[in-house]
């Protein structure tokens, strides 16, 4: 899904959001406007536009849905390339949210993380040897997992380790708000009572019914009944699915 936000007047109030941009964040309930809120933020900052990715954990509800929003003045390129951006093997996406912290352009080649195709894939969409930028990794609870990749006003702009810092925090909060407002859209899952999560543990730890059942000191038959009970409340039909479903919702933790 590709966000492309028109480049509609933005309000008075966010022309001034740098002082208050965290409390802007998380009280808004609207995707769109935390991009609009968020490319304001950019604004005053020296930054032109902005690529977020967000990318859901394996077993989610939304696991073979990816994500990618954009706010600048060209987001032609950005578009023709959206399919390819997530192709398994090639794309620069998912190394790029490994990152263990934030990457200017020049020194992204140091993190030694993208392939050299990789690498020639991202320069040819985002930047050249000329130009500044920051790539941001953000993470929130349950592994999901996103990235940032902000382009400078400025090509030749040198980034501060103070301005790194509150950029980072700032795109730390908007992939929470993101997160948490994806979460909004997505089916409920009914809470599992505390056996059942018990259970799930164990599943999701590899071990069968019946050591499963030695372990809690109940009938492996008993088990397979809890186990029915997963299933229909997680929407799966089998072991493996269930416990990641189970991991990727957050309804167990290991």
């Amino acid at each position: 899904m590709l966000l492309n936000i028109k480049n509609s007047e933005v309000d008075a109030s966010l022309q001034s959001i740098k002082d208050n941009v965290f409390d802007v964040i998380d009280a808004n309930h609207d995707i769109d406007r935390v991009w609009s809120i968020l490319y304001a933020y950019c604004r005053n900052v020296g930054l032109q536009e902005f690529t977020y990715f967000h990318l859901p954990p394996i077993g989610a509800q939304d696991f073979d849905s990816k994500f990618l929003a954009y706010r600048g003045d060209e987001p032609t390129k950005i578009s023709a390339n959206k399919n390819s951006l997530f192709e398994t093997g090639r794309s620069f996406v998912f190394p790029l949210r490994k990152l263990s912290r934030p990457r200017t352009f020049k020194t992204l080649a140091e993190a030694d993380i993208l392939s050299s195709e990789q690498m020639t894939s991202f320069r040819g969409l985002f930047f050249d040897e000329d130009i500044s930028g920051l790539v941001i990794p953000a993470h929130s609870p349950h592994g999901r997992s996103g990235c940032f990749i902000f382009k400078a006003t400025d090509d030749a702009h040198e980034f501060s380790k103070s301005e790194i810092r509150e950029i980072h925090w700032v795109a730390q909060a908007t992939h929470r708000s993101y997160s948490r407002l994806r979460k909004k859209t997505r089916r409920s899952i009914k809470r599992l009572t505390l056996r059942e999560q018990q259970i799930l543990t164990w599943v999701a730890r590899g071990k069968s019914n019946t050591v499963i059942a030695d372990i809690i000191g109940i009938s492996h038959h008993t088990v397979n009944g809890y186990l029915r009970s997963i299933y229909l409340k997680t929407g799966t039909s089998d072991r493996t699915t269930a416990a990641l479903r189970g991991i990727g919702e957050g309804l167990i933790d290991l």
